[in-house]
Parts: structure tokens; C-alpha cells; sequence
């Protein structure tokens, strides 16, 4: 048969955030996120009901240049267990293993797990990280 060799590896989160008794609205993102401007809710267009946004980040490899991406998407959306109203947020790493060994492979996915990890991170707001950790 013939052998395989990895072109790109792969790892994805997908992480639903409750905003407590709060609908986690589109304009309740400010609230979690560093990057939404939360006056963007109270701006005489009236409040923000519904949106979704993506962004992508270039991943560097050994040498500093890209080997891949960071892909980011927050959307709202309604939990199907309990019917409550969620944010969620998906994070994809992919990128160029730097050969083709079993390590090189495995390397790379070790990186790509901490750069998702690690823009979960990034993006959410620290106070609120704060609070998650200390479980309240």
C-alpha cells in the first residue's frame, strides 16, 4: 500500500459560555470579550440583538514564519439539553506538521493545543477568567 504523509494537523474547541441569569446575547459579548466593544449595545442604534463574527491569526512556526492559522467564530445559540441561550465559541488550529515523522506530527499537534488553548485565553476578558477560576 501506499504510506501516508501528514500535510496538516488539526485541533478544535468548541466552548459554550452562559452568561449566568443574563441571555448571552450578541451584545452580551462585550461582556466576555476583549475584542467587542460593549457600548456598542448602548449606542442609539438600540440594543444588539443578534450577531457573529470570525477571525483568523497567523500561526508562527519554528523560524517565526506562518505554518498555519488560528480560526475564531462567536455565535449566538440556544443549548439543545436545557434550552438556554449560549455564546459559542470555536477555535481551530491547523497547521503544517514541520515533516512527516510520527514527532514531527505529534509536535505539532502539542503546539496546536496550546495555541487553542492559549486563545481562549487571549480573548476572553480577564476579570471574567478571574471569576471562572474561583468557580463563582
Amino acid at each position: 500500500g501506499a504510506d501516508l504523509t501528514p500535510t496538516l494537523c488539526e485541533v478544535s474547541y468548541v466552548d459554550h459560555i452562559q452568561l449566568g441569569s443574563h441571555p448571552a446575547t450578541a451584545g452580551a459579548a462585550g461582556t466576555v470579550f476583549r475584542f467587542w466593544d460593549p457600548g456598542l449595545s448602548h449606542s442609539r442604534l438600540g440594543p444588539l440583538t443578534d450577531a457573529s463574527c470570525s477571525v483568523r491569526f497567523a500561526l508562527p512556526g519554528r523560524d517565526g514564519l506562518p505554518v498555519g492559522g488560528v480560526y475564531v467564530s462567536l455565535q449566538p445559540a440556544v443549548r439543545t439539553a436545557d434550552s438556554v441561550e449560549v455564546l459559542v465559541l470555536e477555535t481551530s488550529v491547523r497547521a503544517r506538521p514541520p515533516g512527516p515523522t510520527t514527532e514531527e506530527v505529534v509536535e505539532m499537534l502539542d503546539a496546536a493545543h496550546e495555541y487553542a488553548v492559549g486563545t481562549f485565553f487571549e480573548l476572553v476578558r480577564e476579570d471574567l477568567l478571574d471569576k471562572w477560576k474561583g468557580g463563582a
